[in-house]
């Protein structure tokens, strides 16, 4: 075995991850799918079977898992037009916030909506923000700055800006940094939007912003036809995250003119992160270092979620229809490796490592910490000097309890 593991040192290139089904099902969707564009859609965090859908007619709600969905427009104010068009949802707990409508809230799930202390049609709220620890806590990005709410809604803070919003987020790790992306760039503020700084004036149509929740250093953003970018740095610093492998793939071989409308990142594995796009479907391994295109056929992706069920399983929006893509769920010992990854990153680093299959064994180098992580027939090793060589860490059956715990 330890020849075999050490044998890996020049044979660590890249291998397929566990392969998908590849193939999109379509889904009982809101409004039938009869050209009820679809926004937003979301799933409640107490309660897995209770979905959202902010659509061009409202809020739907599923309580049965996406099987079914009933429009839930109680309350809610509508345009001076009178259309009930929703634009952007946040969910925080049982609380949702919507805009534009004068932008309202629910404190019952979705079942009726009041009106909050934001009763102006100038500024115009365009996107939220909740405070994924407080659900008083809410931004709103607007087409003249950035406001914010301490007291679930009922009054408003200006906070700064005079340009319109395109995007904002909170960084579910660490809630007093926020990003907001305008015309202009990127702004940061690292106390809760008392104060914020620029850091970047390249990216000046930024359609998304998303913090890994595991690691707030990494921050994606999408962008209206310039692909995706990516700070590891928490922001300072931005690069393009387009190449789409392999060959053959993707047309072009690089998303630089890709409009990304939403990004998924894991919560249970950050290296896999998700991009839905007019384009398609697109999915990393390695933290948005390669992208491959999921799609099979060309279904476009302007909203997604991740399923609460089954997190290898995609719920998409096109238009007005809903439709799920899953990829085929990882082995055992993926799973093992991905929470190994997760609780030691001290010796399994960079996450991501794409497993590998030589002379019989299931393997990854971590190039970051030159330590391997090996299976075969149900015994689990790891190699290195940091251990003294090569060392048995247990086996599947031992470890298998403990990734599921941690939600592997």
């Amino acid at each position: 075995m330890r020849a075999v593991l050490a044998g890996l040192v020049a044979m660590f290139a890249a291998w397929p991850a566990w392969a998908g089904i590849d193939a999109w099902t379509s889904l009982p969707s809101p409004g039938g799918g009869n050209a009820t564009l679809i926004n937003v859609i979301a799933a409640s965090p107490a309660n897995a079977s209770t979905r959202y859908a902010a659509t061009q007619a409202g809020i739907y709600v599923s309580r049965d898992g996406g099987q079914s969905w009933s429009r839930s427009n109680t309350g809610i104010t509508p345009s001076p037009a009178g259309y009930y068009s929703v634009t952007d949802l946040a969910v925080a707990g049982s609380r949702l916030y919507i805009t534009p409508s004068f932008l309202q809230k629910s404190i019952d799930g979705g079942a009726s909506w009041q009106r909050t202390g934001w009763v102006s049609e100038n500024p115009f709220a365009l996107v939220l923000a909740a405070d994924p620890k407080n659900p008083d806590v809410v931004y709103a990005g607007a087409n003249a700055g950035v406001y914010k709410s301490s007291d679930g809604a009922a009054t408003w803070q200006y906070l700064s800006g005079t340009l319109t919003v395109s995007a904002i987020t909170v960084d579910p790790g660490n809630p007093q940094v926020v990003f907001r992306a305008v015309s202009s760039g990127i702004f940061r503020s690292t106390d809760a939007g008392k104060t914020w700084s620029q850091v970047s004036t390249q990216l000046t149509s930024v359609k998304t912003i998303v913090v890994d929740p595991k690691n707030s250093m990494n921050v994606y953003a999408g962008t209206n036809g310039a692909g995706v970018y990516k700070s590891s740095d928490g922001g300072n610093t931005w690069q393009a995250i387009n190449r789409c492998m392999p060959q053959g793939r993707c047309a072009p071989l690089t998303m630089d003119a890709v409009w990304v409308k939403s990004i998924i990142v894991d919560p249970g594995n950050p290296a896999i992160v998700y991009l839905g796009a007019t384009e398609g479907l697109y999915r990393s391994t390695d933290g948005g270092a390669n992208w491959t295109e999921a799609n099979n056929g060309p279904l476009g992706v302007n909203a997604m979620m991740l399923d609460p069920v089954n997190r290898d399983t995609v719920i998409g929006a096109w238009g007005g229809q809903l439709h799920s893509y899953t990829f085929g769920a990882p082995s055992d010992f993926d799973r093992i490796f991905n929470w190994a990854e997760a609780a030691y990153p001290q010796f399994f680093a960079p996450a991501g490592a794409q497993t590998q299959v030589v002379s019989g064994y299931n393997a990854r180098y971590y190039a970051g910490t030159k330590v391997y992580l090996g299976e075969q027939g149900g015994q689990v090793v790891v190699y290195g000097d940091v251990f003294g060589g090569l060392l048995f860490v247990g086996t599947t059956a031992d470890l298998l309890p403990l990734a599921a715990a941690a939600g592997y």
